[in-house]
């Protein structure tokens, strides 16, 4: 069971989903971290909503015996989410992602990456888009292995 905090309404339309640039992240804590990594995320959904190029941005808290979140951003595209990641707004994502109890699981796009979470800290210390860089998905680990990542392995 879930709930969607009151504070952080989902605005995705189905309509343009194809053509976003979407980046979920799946977070397990230990007891009492959930709350500190809410507070951290919290502060920073605003100024990441009011972005160029963000479609919506969204975090949810897990009902159940474990706590867990998830975070999701979708962006108008590839340099909007890669100027957004190297910003000092997703530092506090990172933070969050710091006191997680597992790795969390990050999809990038629509693919379950085996390195989500290294390819976010690239992005991050990725030259800036003034110089030329390679491409998202030239970035990417093979998507073909099947393999995923779930938090506790």
């Amino acid at each position: 069971m879930e709930r969607i905090l009151p504070f952080l309404p989902g605005t995705m339309h189905s309509s343009t989903a194809e053509q976003l640039t979407t980046c979920a992240i799946a977070m397990r804590f230990e007891a009492g971290q959930a709350v500190q990594a809410l507070e951290l995320i919290r502060r920073v959904i605003e100024p990441i909503r009011a972005k160029q190029g963000c479609h919506s941005c969204t975090l949810v808290q897990e009902v159940g015996p474990e706590e867990a979140l998830r975070y999701t951003e979708e962006w108008t595209s590839v340099d909007a989410f890669r100027r957004h990641v190297q910003s000092p707004d997703f530092w506090p994502i990172l933070l969050a992602i710091d006191l997680c109890c597992a790795e969390p699981q990050v999809k990038i796009g629509a693919l379950t990456l085996q390195g989500g979470l290294d390819l976010l800290l690239r992005l991050r210390e990725a030259p800036p888009l003034d110089t030329p860089g390679p491409a998202l998905a030239a970035d990417a680990p093979d998507a073909t292995s099947g393999e995923s990542l779930t938090c506790g392995e």
